[in-house]
């Protein structure tokens, strides 16, 4: 009995999408359409960035006397919290951007995005070593960090690129 009614409660709460795979409902995102339908992704930028902002500044203003530990023991949960909701308002703010400005496909993302596993497999060896070329150089650590992460983001693409054109390798990255 008790098993029945939480069984209820759950299927009440998720819904069947067109792969028939059951997902959450969510009611907090804008644009439910209702039951049965899933929410629509956030296009309103405006709106999101209208709630980013705020919820970084709160976040800037908890956070501040969490650093300097001055603040009561229960203020890091606060601040936690607040973590939370300034990341989630900002990544959907950041996904309306994207949906509400990107419109047209681009070969040169194509690429990083057929690519990008193998970069993550090999770029640690390029970036090693060219942060280790760069020591006795003198320049600033900004300078350096921009040399180091252009210079592994190229240099490990370009090895995958490559290296995907043979026929075994393609299939496994």
């Amino acid at each position: 009995m008790v098993f029945s009614r939480r069984m209820a409660v759950w299927s009440r709460m998720v819904h069947l999408d067109s792969a028939g795979v059951r997902l959450p409902r969510c009611r907090i995102l804008p644009h439910d359409a209702g039951v049965g339908r899933p929410a629509q992704p956030p296009r309103d930028w405006l709106k999101w960035l209208g709630w980013a902002s705020p919820a970084y500044g709160v976040l800037v203003v908890a956070t501040h006397p969490a650093i300097r530990s001055t603040a009561p023991s229960w203020w890091e949960l606060v601040a936690a919290m607040v973590w939370v909701v300034s990341c989630t308002v900002g990544t959907l703010w950041v996904l309306a951007m994207f949906l509400r400005f990107v419109g047209a496909r681009v070969r040169t993302m194509d690429s990083l995005c057929e690519n990008a596993y193998g970069i993550y497999l090999v770029h640690y060896l390029f970036v090693t070593w060219l942060q280790y070329l760069l020591l006795p150089a003198p320049l600033a650590a900004v300078a350096k960090g921009g040399i180091v992460f252009f210079g592994a983001l190229a240099l490990s693409w370009a090895s995958v690129a490559g290296s995907r054109q043979v026929p075994g390798v393609a299939r496994v990255i």
